[in-house]
């Protein structure tokens, strides 16, 4: 958003400001406080005239800029696609910002396809009384979940190599390339990720919480 737009100073009700690039348009209008729109489907140069009550209970015309009316035609689909996307959502908090990105963009197309399906005559179902009822958004889920996995079977873990008396020198603290999950942490719930780990197990073993040496003497026992 232009620093002029986020920075405007607008002291009447109907006053506004409007700035392009290209195909964007951002708009600052003030209404009963300043609100700031970016469109990419708007006319900047188009407003109407809209009513506000004022503090007497009458009510006087105010320029608005029709930016406006589009967003409030529209908005209550934008709500209605975010109250879908919650019911079900795969979203996490993630350190890493784009991984959160991916799971909303994954639950905005589930959501879309969900109401293309529902709107589809080929995919409308039946009750036990041949009524005719939509598909719910659990049910469309299963469903897709199914198609995804297919007939894929679970591939069992390679375990790590016990510890014995014959191989235990070969258990020392190294340094991987890349970080991973501590094994240890992962045991008590704890997200934590570190470069050490044991190099004959493969996997991530943090130091400083004593992973390494708590792992290493359970598989002694």
């Amino acid at each position: 958003m232009p620093e002029a737009i986020k920075g405007a100073k607008l002291k009447n009700r109907g006053e506004s400001i409007t700035m392009q690039k290209g195909n964007l348009v951002a708009t600052a209008w003030k209404d009963k406080k300043i609100v700031n729109y970016l469109s990419t489907n708007c006319d900047p140069t188009q407003s109407r005239i809209v009513q506000r009550r004022q503090k007497d209970g009458t009510r006087r015309d105010v320029a608005a800029p029709i930016v406006s009316d589009l967003y409030n035609k529209f908005m209550f689909g934008v709500d209605l696609a975010d109250q879908k996307r919650m019911q079900y959502s795969t979203c996490r908090k993630a350190k890493k910002w784009y991984k959160y990105l991916f799971w909303f963009c994954f639950d905005l197309g589930v959501v879309n396809s969900l109401i293309c399906m529902q709107e589809s005559l080929k995919h409308k179902l039946l009750t036990k009384t041949r009524k005719e009822r939509k598909r719910t958004q659990l049910e469309y889920r299963k469903a897709l979940a199914q198609q995804m996995i297919g007939n894929f079977r679970g591939v069992r873990k390679r375990k790590a190599p016990a510890v014995t008396g014959n191989c235990g020198l070969a258990h020392w603290p190294t340094q991987f390339d890349k970080p991973g999950r501590c094994k240890g942490c992962l045991k008590q719930n704890k997200r934590f990720e570190v470069s050490a780990g044991c190099k004959q197990c493969n996997i991530r073993l943090c130091i400083k919480n004593d992973c390494f040496f708590k792992y290493h003497e359970e598989l002694l026992k």
